[in-house]
């Protein structure tokens, strides 16, 4: 789990966006909130799916923490449903009970030692939790389906009416009652009696979860947009499924939406639980003929991690990372200031200040073998615009590419000697920028790309595969070509959902593409982080419902660091904050 720091000093946002190696060991997810400054840190192992039940159809699923135990139901090639337990991990497999039917909805007391369902045929039924006792509580009932106990009050709840219509019972099925026509497509019910409140997930009128008061009145839209496939209610939080099969986590104040793990890491459906303790996600994981239960490891310390981090009195837009030793460099605004932090400090230490050349700064890479930190003046030619280098001590101060029209962006390919960037970046989207390489001292000068949209915001290199990647915002496309310019190819669009791509990070070892989109001024919610493969294939989102205030991206092997931060407008706003996060797709 994660090793927790504070870094005090202030990190400002970056501009640039680069592929470094890890820190250390492990996976990190680093993020700050827009309006209160903090800055989170975490480890996210990002496991692949573990197989612990195989079998033709699991139905249910349930985890016992304290009695270390998994129950499930199965249908085994269209047999009888079976309900089983096993060890969490699917070993000390025990037939329970036999005959069950369809089951639409699995749930535990553990203190009373029953498993409850609801039964497609229209009963609600349950078995002892050692397989000694079979009772039928309630039939007759109507297309019954989302269930949630209430031990401690002696209350079973569940739906019927295709789902529309909230019951309640005791524990034993006598005194049922119909509460309230919910009439939302309720998929689930998930019971929180110490709070007095029932939540649903809801995908009809209201797209989201629905909180209930006991009585199933009082309807309160806690989240909308994300629509649940099944849902859980944990330690004060809601975790779910939603239909993109990304395991999600939110408040039950609808607070702190968080993406846990990718759909791509995540093929897990409905029945659904989770392992808080364990830190484990059981659900089904779909293959060819193939519906066995599945585990996938996941991080809790995505939230309620709080660091201090001071607020920037000037804009910037400038960090690099040495992924070697985790140390960051970073630019301050208008003051011309470069600092460095160490990855074990507390502080950061100045390294430059008034230097013209970090004022409206750019893009900034390291060469750290080479010991030097290249950045972009983004000024016109005659005021300043160029591409710049000192070394990371901050000496030696030279001018690599004087006379650049706005340059923006910066790659860099240590092992070639060369560096690439955007110039010409204007306020439309005339076909005017162009995408440059030179030597690191700036010398051999090459056109790569000429007649480029003045949209360009993001440019990274796949030296391995000799690929060059940019961003056009403006029409919402990501390119690659190969790095002399030649077998251009637009390889996602808006037809992949794509919204005002910003910038653009190559994870190399993880063949994955990283970038940010839903970027715009303001501190509304909106924006997020994707990833897909590096030929464009499968994009999915890796964090959702961001600041859009969120510009830029870091992404290393196996972290990736997104900041916040405007590039034009009122500054007032501006967060300047450095968030690190794990990239999906590797583990520890």
């Amino acid at each position: 789990m994660a090793e927790l720091r504070t870094w005090q000093a202030a990190l400002l946002a970056a501009s640039t966006l680069l592929v470094v190696p890890p820190a250390e060991g492990g996976d990190f997810l680093y993020w700050a909130t827009n309006n209160d400054l903090q800055i989170f840190e975490s480890r996210l192992p990002d496991e692949a799916p573990e197989r612990v039940v195989a079998s033709w159809e699991v139905d249910g699923v349930v985890v016992d923490l304290a009695g270390g135990r998994l129950y499930w139901s199965e249908d085994f090639k269209s047999e009888e449903m079976r309900l089983f337990a096993g060890d969490l991990d699917g070993s000390n497999r025990q037939l329970l009970w036999e005959g069950l039917g369809n089951v639409e909805d699995l749930e535990l007391d553990a203190a009373g030692g029953w498993l409850y369902w609801t039964n497609e045929s229209g009963t609600l039924d349950r078995v002892a939790t050692d397989g000694s006792a079979f009772e039928n509580l309630l039939s007759g009932l109507d297309e019954p389906g989302g269930l949630g106990l209430d031990p401690a009050g002696g209350h079973v709840y569940y739906l019927t009416d295709s789902l529309k219509t909230l019951n309640r019972a005791d524990l034993d099925g006598s005194n049922a009652v119909a509460l309230t026509v919910v009439n939302d497509s309720t998929v689930e019910v998930e019971v929180d009696a110490a709070n007095g409140h029932l939540y649903f997930g809801a995908g009809s009128s209201v797209v989201g979860i629905v909180r209930r008061d006991l009585d199933g009145q009082n309807p309160i839209t806690v989240l909308t947009g994300e629509v649940p496939s099944t849902l859980e209610l944990r330690q004060g939080d809601i975790y779910f499924v939603a239909v993109d099969r990304s395991l999600q986590r939110v408040g039950t104040d609808g607070s702190d939406l968080t993406a846990l793990l990718p759909s791509t890491n995540l093929p897990l459906s409905r029945p659904f639980d989770v392992d808080l303790t364990n830190e484990y996600a059981y659900g089904v994981g779909t293959t060819d003929n193939d519906n066995g239960l599945d585990r996938v490891e996941f991080s809790l310390e995505v939230v309620n991690r709080t660091f201090l981090v001071e607020r920037f009195s000037d804009e910037g837009h400038d960090l690099a990372v040495d992924g070697a030793t985790g140390d960051l460099y970073f630019a301050e605004g208008d003051n011309g200031t470069l600092m460095h932090q160490p990855r074990q400090a507390d502080e950061a230490s100045l390294l430059m200040t008034g230097e013209s050349t970090l004022v409206n700064s750019r893009g900034m890479v390291l060469d750290a073998a080479g010991g030097r930190l290249y950045w972009a003046k983004n000024s016109p030619v005659g005021t300043g615009g160029g591409i710049y280098s000192a070394t990371t001590a901050g000496t030696g101060l030279t001018t690599v590419v004087p006379g650049l029209e706005r340059p923006h962006d910066l790659a860099l390919d240590a092992t070639q000697g060369h560096l690439y960037w955007v110039d010409g970046i204007a306020d439309s989207s005339s076909p005017v920028a162009a995408i440059r390489r030179s030597d690191l001292d700036g010398s051999n000068v090459v056109d790569i790309h000429l007649g480029e949209s003045s949209s360009i915001r993001g440019i990274d290199l796949d030296p391995t595969a000799g690929k060059l990647y940019w961003t056009d915002h403006d029409c919402d496309c990501i390119h690659r070509s190969d790095l002399d310019g030649m077998n251009r190819e637009t390889i996602l669009d808006s037809s992949d959902g794509l919204a005002q791509p910003h910038d653009v990070a190559v994870d190399n070892a993880g063949g994955m593409l990283y970038w940010t989109e839903g970027v715009g001024d303001g501190s509304a919610l909106g924006a997020r982080i994707r990833r897909a493969g590096l030929d464009g294939s499968n994009p999915v989102d890796v964090h959702s419902n961001l600041p859009i205030s969120i510009r830029d991206l870091l992404v290393a092997r196996v972290s990736f660091i997104f900041t916040d931060g405007f590039e034009s407008g009122d500054t007032t706003s501006w967060s300047n904050t450095v968030m690190r996060s794990a990239a999906p797709g590797h583990g520890r």
